[in-house]
């Protein structure tokens, strides 16, 4: 058959049929003429589609209720109309491509029109197109029984969004920018591709997904599909019911959820392997084998996977970090919509008390929205009462999480083995910056077991920091870890009713790792010093609080503080040196008295300082 002409008229509410339509027809050597495509910067409309009426064979109307109303549609048709009706020796021709549910009425009432609205196969759909306008032979030949597609099942063609059983979009949602662009990056560098997602609970991995699916919901022609996968069952479920939506279900519900999730997986697989533009989402995977019927041997499609669980499975993985500084205060001026109220320094205050985790900036927002509670006021509710306490209000459980941030950390700490347990609850209570590994292992003999016993074993010390690693619990850099304090502060609440006083095994340890009075004229000793410091300020001052009438560890914190007055002096750190002198003297002449030796001694080194 001889090339034609096709004029495609459409409105801009239908650029996607219309491109389709363009893109089917110059698939098969066909000459197009469509405004999106051959219409550039500065070319006068009016002159262009009068240039498109004079040449065109064949006129295709792209049928919606928003062509038949547009005032520069009814133009273009009627104007081909007339064009055709006189022009009868050139055979050109006018047809309707129907894509909505539309009944035309006029002129365009007598015409056959190509009907593809209610296709649901874009093969089909091309293939009703092509035959419709004579590029193609209408088979006549016996079709396969027209079982009917389920009722739920929405059009899967250019203009409609594919199936899916999305949440609906976070209208907070905000900054993520790299983190969404990577994702998008690493699936269109591939054909077939599985990416993970991983971080510590809490810190928005399934949020970044939705809004990755959200945005790019026009990229996908045949499905997105979440699939809850905390768990074997909720999994199975999810799969399910993608499997009963799309038609894979022919036994019934009922019998279908005695398959196994080989077997159901099975069915998914062979759905996966007739397309090949679907996106599925994996959310809150903790065990590689509550996910692996539904996502081996895959040929097509992308598979994304969040997990707090570093581990899961291989395959490219992005870790994701908290907030930033900046993109944080964003976050809740856009979550409290209330710009009027907000102070800067407030808000740089909130967003690093709760440590730019995004679950707890949500839960924060939530507990002020709906109190109208200040920014200020929440951040001394905060200060005064503890950030647990905050966060498990329910005035601050947020809509659209699965659960709050303290419940989500917790299910981490629960995976953990016994010694990696013991060595987070001592990471509680130091710096949260620069925790030296090797403080842990010279004091070992003054920790619990099985962890004494185990950071004497360099396999057994590897298995402990890996678990910590693999829920994002910690990071690390060389021999020194890194925590959030909200971990910290989580897991000091949990473990405070426990059997061990973790608080004072890390005082005992501290003490006896800080270097003697005479060590001090070796470097080692000095650089040591320098590296133990911060944590034993840190566990100095949640012991001051906690051992309050308590005078046998009250007396181990003045010696704590001593001993940090000492290390700094010789360091000639002298005013830090008066500080902790000062703590040091404030509690023996509480607990020992102003006559006492010891406090004596203290005042003793605070003269040598002013001396110095």
């Amino acid at each position: 058959m001889d090339a034609k002409k096709y004029f495609i008229s459409y409105t801009g509410r239908d650029k996607a049929w219309a491109t389709w339509i363009a893109g089917v027809l110059e698939e098969r050597d066909q000459t197009v003429l469509i405004k999106e495509w051959d219409m550039r910067p500065g070319d006068n409309f009016i002159t262009k589609m009068d240039e498109f009426l004079q040449k065109f064979d064949v006129f295709i109307a792209v049928l919606s209720e928003a062509y038949l109303k547009s005032p520069y549609c009814i133009e273009e048709w009627t104007n081909a109309f007339g064009i055709a009706t006189k022009e009868k020796d050139k055979k050109r021709a006018i047809i309707p491509v129907r894509v909505t549910d539309v009944k035309p009425d006029g002129l365009l009432y007598g015409l056959v029109y190509i009907d593809l609205c209610d296709i649901h196969n874009e093969k089909k759909a091309e293939q009703e197109l092509l035959s419709g306008i004579g590029l193609e032979e209408v088979s006549r030949e016996k079709p396969s029984f027209p079982l009917n597609p389920p009722a739920n099942l929405q059009a899967l063609l250019p203009g409609n969004l594919p199936q899916n059983n999305l949440p609906e979009r976070n209208p907070y949602f905000s900054g993520r920018d790299y983190e969404l662009n990577e994702i998008h990056k690493q699936f269109k560098s591939c054909v077939t591709a599985k990416q993970i997602i991983t971080g510590l609970g809490g810190v928005g991995k399934t949020e970044i997904a939705k809004e990755y699916a959200h945005r790019s919901i026009n990229d996908y022609k045949d499905a997105i599909w979440q699939v809850h996968a905390e768990t074997e069952m909720t999994a199975f479920n999810d799969c399910l019911q993608f499997a009963d939506t799309f038609g894979l279900i022919p036994e019934g519900m009922d019998e279908a959820r005695k398959l196994n999730p080989k077997q159901l997986g099975r069915r998914l697989k062979k759905w996966f392997k007739e397309h090949n533009s679907w996106l599925f989402i994996f959310d809150n995977a903790e065990q590689r084998k509550d996910i692996e019927p539904y996502i081996l041997g895959i040929p097509t499609g992308h598979i994304l996977i969040t997990t707090r669980n570093n581990d899961l499975m291989p395959g490219k993985s992005i870790e994701i970090e908290p907030f930033t500084s900046r993109d944080a205060v964003q976050f809740i001026r856009t979550r409290l919509d209330r710009h009027q109220d907000l102070i800067d320094n407030d808000l740089a205050a909130l967003t690093e008390r709760l440590n730019y985790l995004p679950l707890p900036l949500e839960q924060a927002a939530a507990y002020m929205k709906r109190t109208r509670e200040t920014c200020s006021a929440y951040l001394a509710l905060l200060n005064k009462d503890g950030a647990i306490k905050a966060l498990e209000s329910s005035l601050g459980r947020p809509a659209n999480y699965p659960r709050p941030v303290v419940e989500a950390l917790a299910l981490s700490f629960d995976k953990l083995s016994e010694s990696a347990k013991q060595l987070l609850s001592l990471f509680a209570y130091m710096s949260p910056n620069g925790i030296p590994l090797d403080f842990f292992e010279r004091q070992r003999e003054k920790l619990p077991s099985p962890l004494s016993e185990d950071l004497g074993d360099a396999y057994k010390q590897d298995e402990i920091i890996a678990e910590l690693l693999k829920y994002s619990l910690v990071k690390r850099d060389g021999n020194v870890f890194y925590i959030h304090r909200l971990v910290q502060e989580i897991r000091r609440e949990q473990i405070k009713t426990h059997g061990t006083d973790w608080l004072y095994v890390c005082m005992e340890a501290a003490i006896g790792e800080i270097p003697t009075l005479d060590d001090y004229g070796r470097l080692e000793s000095r650089k040591q010093f320098e590296q133990i410091a911060p944590h034993a300020a840190a566990i100095a001052r949640y012991a001051e609080k906690a051992y309050i009438g308590n005078t046998d560890k009250e007396e181990k914190t003045a010696l704590l503080y001593h001993q940090l007055g000492i290390g700094s002096d010789k360091l000639a750190q002298y005013g830090q040196a008066l500080t902790w002198y000062k703590k040091a003297l404030a509690i023996c002449e509480k607990v020992l008295g102003k006559e006492h030796p010891g406090t004596a001694t203290t005042y003793n080194n605070i003269a040598f300082v002013y001396g110095n």
